[in-house]
């Protein structure tokens, strides 16, 4: 049961409890008395009913009422219990009182308190002391002002401007004595003193007089003074006392005189629960995870050496605050003198809930990584100015290793890995809710900004409002290679982005999505035209950090077969044709090719030269001849000096591989033939072949791969250590040679053939296997311009 209802039945219970007892005549009779105050503070009025519940010549028990409203649309409620006793000769009375109290402020706050008190009253003089205890929820809040906040050295101060009103508890002690040149006149002087938690302290005195001009009118002033917090204060009053003895039958206190007239007298206490508002609180803002205060480190290349970080003397260079920063600190990074002096060896981010942040954006409180109230989320400490350039000729301009970064008002150019690197790898990393805005990478010899998680790893970011262009890698990568938590949003996702990117003009495709057959939010952005991305903007797939020398997707619907990395175009021949009823990789289309069909790519160097080697692509047969031939770089004469390479099915069901790698003089003598591939006609698989000529053994210079997994075998002849440079073009699905005992066209599906210079690992090539190349893009929303 609410204490507002227990309050109600409470005083039913001693009302009825009175008037049983006044059924007959007392010796003291109910009193009313009703009082109106006003001074320099506030106006008020109060009704006051004291009525004896049982008593005999010497005592009496009472039960006492009091509301009390005012002008400040305030009111509040009293009801007590109490016992005054007559001692016989000494001309006194000593009570002791109860209370409960309630009160609704000014600003609709509901307060309750316990007051107890002791008093002592002789017929010149008086003496009491209260005591006043809150109860319940002592503490609301009142009213807020504009929260405010500063930098105080390397930590931020703040303010959040909310205003609580709290009960106070304590105690006021009161002594008074008639006075002898005015009759019936009584001064007094009272001490208080009220503790206010979270507050000051509420000490001061009051004065006050009360004169009996008759026996039912009573005038009195008071005058507060030497209050610790509030102003001085002074009232009058006039109150009117009205004895119930009609109500309540027969009775004597009108007629008695002496220290038995005072038997009725009202209990004197503070008729308020004193409150107060706290003052404003200055508070240290601490880290995300409490370990402590948020520190901002300012960094500015036009400082001396030996800052300390803080805004009067910030760090010379970035190394300095990275030295310096730990979990959920920020750095803030100055344009400076405009140039890259001090900050061109990058900064990696490894602590959780760190945030790197240059002045091209505002410098705010963030409530991931202060323990701040959430009103003081985005408060500018400084406003947007000139962004500061950040370079690395030796690696990322920005890396983050750690959960919670965030990246803004940064500019990133020429460093010599990607623009920002988001990564994690191995169980228990987490790169996880980065946030990148307003950042702007350009001129990079990687990609603009780089987003992947590997072996276990977790990592996800939202970029918005940033710039991504001029990079010689991809504008963005976006690469799930991971089965630990992976997301990415540049616009109109789940992690908060808002969009307006601009990513255009990269020299690779602007954008690269592997993320296991996902659609990635990239909405409301700019990509370097009205009308949102072109087809060759966006690449379904992802680099591996082995960057092929040319790929083939096979995802035109016409035409010849277009290397997405450039300069090796491949041309149909014999009406050889595209699929688009779905490819394996990278789209719904792919290549078929049937009845003497081919693609012929012409030479280049890392397709024949050198002794790093590796071919990989995808197969579906729809038959399995003898000799059906996948893919080479042989002389279809065979001519032995004009042969390098070749991929080709045999056996009589044409299930296994035969791997050639030529020497000057070959013509088919040095191969590697498989003896598990199991090849199935309508069924995709990824062929992938490695060579090595730095190992030691045949079995280190050849290795063959299906869906990832290294095949047996046996070799025949020598796998020499260089490849045979030749001008031979390299030739999809045509016969290794017109030798009619290798002269068998493919006849099938192919997609996503791929040739890299480089010996690929084997977690590498598991990686390429694992990846679909089938995420999407959601694009929509795009925009004519750069925002």
């Amino acid at each position: 049961m609410k204490t507002a209802t227990c309050l109600r039945l409470c005083v039913l219970t001693l009302l009825l409890c009175g008037t049983a007892a006044h059924a007959r005549a007392q010796e003291w009779t109910p009193t009313m008395d009703v009082t109106l105050q006003g001074g320099n503070n506030r106006t008020l009025g109060v009704v006051d009913m004291m009525m004896p519940v049982a008593q005999n010549n010497a005592n009496m028990a009472f039960v006492n009422l009091r509301t009390v409203l005012t002008d400040k649309d305030t009111w509040e409620g009293n009801a007590g219990m109490g016992l005054r006793h007559i001692i016989e000769g000494q001309d006194m009375i000593v009570g002791a009182y109860g209370y409960f109290d309630a009160r609704r402020s000014e600003f609709d706050n509901t307060f309750y308190q316990i007051t107890t008190g002791i008093e002592a009253i002789g017929n010149t003089w008086d003496a009491r002391v209260n005591f006043y205890n809150p109860v319940g929820d002592d503490r609301h809040e009142a009213y807020t002002v504009a929260p405010n906040a500063a930098l105080s050295g390397t930590t931020v101060i703040f303010d959040d401007g909310r205003r609580f009103e709290a009960a106070a508890g304590g105690f006021d002690i009161e002594a008074g004595h008639a006075l002898p040149f005015i009759p019936r006149t009584y001064g007094y002087v009272a001490r208080y003193d009220f503790n206010v938690d979270g507050g000051r302290d509420i000490e001061g005195y009051r004065t006050r007089l009360s004169s009996n001009v008759t026996d039912w009118l009573r005038l009195g002033a008071e005058y507060r003074f030497n209050d610790t917090v509030r102003d001085d204060g002074f009232a009058v009053s006039a109150r009117l006392r009205m004895p119930l003895s009609a109500l309540f039958g027969g009775g004597k206190s009108s007629t008695h005189d002496g220290i038995r007239a005072r038997m009725t007298e009202p209990v004197v206490r503070d008729i308020d629960i004193i409150t107060q508002q706290n003052a404003p609180q200055w508070q240290t803002a601490q880290r995300a995870d409490g370990t402590g205060p948020a520190h901002v480190y300012f960094v500015d290349n036009r400082a001396a050496a030996g800052g300390d970080g803080s805004a009067q003397a910030p760090f010379a260079t970035l190394a300095a605050a990275e030295a310096a920063a730990g979990n959920y600190d920020t750095i803030y990074v100055t344009a400076g003198d405009g140039t890259t002096a001090g900050m061109n060896a990058g900064m990696v981010i490894n602590n959780t809930g760190q945030r790197l942040i240059g002045s091209g954006t505002a410098l705010t409180l963030d409530t991931r990584s202060m323990n701040i109230p959430s009103n003081l989320a985005g408060l500018a400490l400084r406003e947007a100015a000139t962004a500061p350039v950040i370079t690395n000729a030796g690696g990322h301009g920005v890396t983050v290793t750690a959960a919670n970064a965030t990246v803004a008002g940064l500019r990133i150019d020429g460093a010599a890995g990607d623009g920002i690197n988001i990564a994690a790898t191995g169980a228990g990393a987490s790169a996880s809710n980065t946030v990148v805005d307003r950042v702007t990478t350009i001129n990079n010899a990687g990609n603009g900004i780089f987003i992947t998680a590997a072996d276990h790893g977790s990592a996800s970011a939202a970029i918005s409002r940033s710039v991504m262009r001029d990079n010689t890698g991809h504008g963005v990568v976006i690469y799930d290679d991971t089965d630990g938590a992976f997301a990415a949003d540049l616009g109109g996702g789940t992690l908060g982005s808002a969009g307006r990117n601009a990513i255009y003009d990269n020299t690779r495709e602007d954008l690269a999505v592997e993320m296991d057959g996902a659609t990635l939010a990239a909405q409301n952005n700019y990509w370097g035209q009205p009308g949102g991305p072109t087809a060759t903007q966006i690449f379904a797939g992802a680099p591996m950090g082995n960057n092929p020398d040319g790929h083939w997707q096979f995802n035109e619907t016409a035409g010849n077969a277009t290397d997405r990395l450039g300069g090796h175009t491949g041309v149909l021949n014999n009406g050889a044709t595209y699929n688009t009823t779905g490819g394996q990789l990278g789209g719904a289309v792919d290549l078929t090719l049937a009845g003497g069909q081919y693609v012929e790519v012409p030479d280049f160097a890392a397709a024949g030269a050198g002794d790093k080697l590796t071919v990989s692509y995808w197969v579906n047969p729809d038959s399995l001849p003898t000799t059906m031939t996948h893919i080479v770089k042989w002389d279809e004469l065979n001519v032995g000096p004009d042969n390098s390479w070749g991929i080709r099915a045999t056996n009589a069901d044409g299930t296994e591989l035969f791997i050639f790698i030529a020497d000057a003089f070959d013509v088919g003598n040095n191969f590697f033939a498989t003896s598990n591939a199991d090849l199935t006609t309508g069924t995709w698989s990824m062929i992938t072949m490695v060579y090595d000529g730095a190992g030691a053994t045949y079995a280190d210079r050849l290795k063959v791969y299906k869906n990832g997994v290294q095949l047996a075998g046996a070799f025949t002849g020598t796998i020499p250590t260089t490849l045979n440079d030749t001008a031979g073009t390299v030739t999809i699905g045509r016969r290794l040679s017109n030798d009619m005992a290798f002269a068998q066209y493919f006849d099938g599906r192919m997609d996503d053939v791929r040739i890299y210079d480089e010996a690929l690992s084997p977690a590498a090539i598991a990686e390429l296997y694992r990846m679909n190349g089938n995420s999407g893009v959601n694009s929509t929303g795009a925009l004519a311009a750069v925002p």
